[in-house]
């Protein structure tokens, strides 16, 4: 965003640019989407030669329906269930400022909900531009801003965007691109202070020195983003299996992974499996340290979170091809 606008001026843009991208991410490529995103350079060079309507909305539902899941638990709760504290939490967010979501999903860890009340907050910071606020009103929307997009946004954004980019979708990869510029450039100017930043579930122990351990064990890991560090879709699985041509079975993202590593060891293609959910890995940590090139230490704290489960993972299918032998005695 432009140094050389006034605050008030960048809060105007921001709050345009979340409302967009709220809508977007609720609506997907709808009428009203493709003609703002007409107007948006970047988009314009990725918008379909011949649009359909009805194509549109079921690439959305695919996408956010059944495969890069927009909601904050997915990623940060260790079983990967929505609800629990990360509800209660919002929720004291938007009753605090009478926020209404305009969206119909009523899930406050939604993205489109989170979005829409970043919106709502810049639209307070023009509002005290607008007015006759008070100094102390101006710094309590200042720190407010901060203060939610450090305990409540930065702390999943970026495993969601980039599982949204590994989709390579190309509308889609532009609109996860464009938020997360947005976020990192609002963190950067409203500051997030190292104290408030969260904290992922404490790191298991390495789960392959558990003789208990077995293939679907192994298979929950890896699909449970706030102890892996990486989001694998349904899609991204069956991708994968496919390109080694081995059957994945039927069932949710934990028993499909499970079954593509049976079915990897059944046919004597493990060494291959290992080293494409290795390059999985290696993309979201790559992503994750381009990130840390942030100028703010707290945003910074919470990327490092993120890199570190990466490296725990990475090391864990190092051991895998040597232990996957043992583990499927126990299946």
């Amino acid at each position: 965003m432009n140094e050389q606008l006034s605050r008030r001026d960048r809060a105007i843009q921001r709050q345009r640019a979340y409302a967009f991208l709220a809508k977007t991410f609720a609506e997907g490529l709808s009428p009203a989407v493709l003609e703002m995103a007409k107007e948006l350079p970047i988009l314009v060079v990725v918008l379909p030669e011949e649009y359909d309507q009805d194509q549109a909305s079921a690439e959305h539902q695919d996408l956010f329906g059944f495969n890069v899941l927009p909601y904050a638990g997915v990623y940060l709760n260790e079983d990967g269930q929505l609800g629990g504290r990360i509800h209660l939490d919002l929720n004291s967010w938007y009753n605090a400022f009478e926020f209404m979501p305009s969206n119909d999903s009523g899930v406050p860890d939604h993205i489109t909900t989170q979005l829409e009340f970043l919106a709502f907050l810049s639209g307070l910071d023009v509002k005290t531009h607008e007015s006759s606020a008070t100094d102390l009103m101006n710094v309590t929307i200042l720190h407010k801003q901060g203060e939610f997009l450090g305990t409540q946004v930065v702390t999943w954004i970026f495993p969601f965007l980039m599982a949204l980019k590994a989709q390579k979708n190309p509308f889609y990869s532009e609109v996860a691109a464009l938020t997360e510029a947005l976020v990192i450039s609002h963190c950067i100017e409203m500051g997030i202070r190292r104290d408030s930043v969260f904290a992922l579930p404490a790191m298991e122990e390495d789960i392959l020195s558990n003789k208990q351990t077995g293939l679907k064990d192994i298979a929950t890991f890896l699909c449970r983003p706030a102890l892996s560090g990486i989001y694998l879709t349904r899609k991204d699985i069956k991708r994968i299996a496919g390109s080694l041509e081995i059957p994945t079975g039927f069932g949710d993202r934990i028993q499909t992974l499970s079954n593509t590593l049976r079915s990897a060891v059944t046919f004597d293609t493990l060494p291959s499996l290992i080293n494409e959910l290795r390059e999985r890995v290696l993309f979201f940590k790559r992503g994750y340290e381009g990130l840390c090139e942030s100028t703010n230490e707290g945003l910074n704290q919470v990327i490092k979170q993120w890199i570190l489960r990466t490296e725990g993972t990475l090391k864990i299918l190092d051991d895998l091809d040597v232990q996957l032998a043992k583990l499927t005695q126990t299946d």
